[in-house]
């Protein structure tokens, strides 16, 4: 539901950025670091692949 209201344009991408971000800390007990430069789509993009969610946004 988050996801599709990222999609959407009704959540910022700074909001669902920090969503992901708060759930890797809870995950791995620690902050995740995206090399810089990047854009913020694809550090979601990759918070998902790694908290292993995109099965659940594809399916």
């Amino acid at each position: 539901m988050l996801y599709q209201a990222y999609l959407d344009g009704n959540l910022d991408d700074n909001a669902f950025e920090l969503f992901m971000d708060r759930m890797y800390q809870r995950k791995f007990n620690e902050s995740f670091n995206m090399p810089s430069p990047y854009r913020v789509e694809q550090k979601i993009d990759t918070l998902i692949k790694i908290l292993e969610l995109d099965g659940l946004i594809e399916g």
